[in-house]
C-alpha cells in the first residue's frame, strides 16, 4: 500500500496517509474529521541528483569533484 500526502479543504491540514484504493472514499481529516480531502502531487526527485536538502543521492554517495 502507497503512502499518499493529503490536504484537508476545509481546515488546510496537510497529512500522509497508508490508504488503499478501496478505502480512499472513507478518509477524513485527522484535524477537523472533515470528508473535504484531496490528494497532493508528490515531489520526486531524479535518482542521481540532490535538492537543497541532500535527499536525492544514489546509494547514500556523494559527489567529489577530482581534477
Amino acid at each position: 500500500m502507497p503512502v499518499y500526502e493529503y490536504k484537508c479543504s476545509r481546515c488546510s491540514a496537510v497529512f500522509e496517509k497508508l490508504v488503499r484504493l478501496s478505502e480512499e472514499d472513507e478518509l477524513r481529516c485527522p484535524v477537523c474529521d472533515s470528508a473535504a480531502v484531496e490528494k497532493l502531487v508528490s515531489k520526486v526527485s531524479p535518482l542521481g541528483e540532490e535538492d537543497s536538502s541532500g535527499w536525492g543521492s544514489s546509494c547514500g554517495t556523494s559527489r567529489t569533484s577530482f581534477g
